[in-house]
């Protein structure tokens, strides 16, 4: 239990799981997932599926890299706010000493 700052959603290996999951959480994501999926029934539509599934596709890509963005973004600020140098009192209580936040 250290005394770094952390604003990240997901760590390095949670990043796709998680994201997914939630970027299927929005109703219209779901919405065209079901189209997708019906669409891939051959009596059911007189179109090629991909028509569906392109633009599901194409959202949850723009998303994911969106997410990611900020996800190197959270990362990044929180390297830069955790090696700020801080003044801690040392343990005779006479003086400071200069240290990174996290240390």
């Amino acid at each position: 239990a250290g005394n770094g700052v952390s604003s990240r959603r997901y760590t390095a290996w949670t990043f796709l799981p998680m994201s997914l999951f939630y970027q299927f959480h929005k109703p219209s994501n779901c919405y065209f997932l079901l189209t997708a999926a019906v669409m891939m029934i051959p009596d059911v539509t007189p179109i090629h599926p991909w028509s569906a599934i392109m633009p599901l596709l194409f959202v949850v890509a723009v998303s994911e890299i969106r997410e990611f963005v900020e996800f190197w973004g959270a990362g990044t600020r929180d390297n830069s706010i955790n090696n700020k140098p801080t003044r801690r009192i040392n343990s005779g209580g006479a003086s400071f000493l200069t240290l990174p936040w996290v240390g």
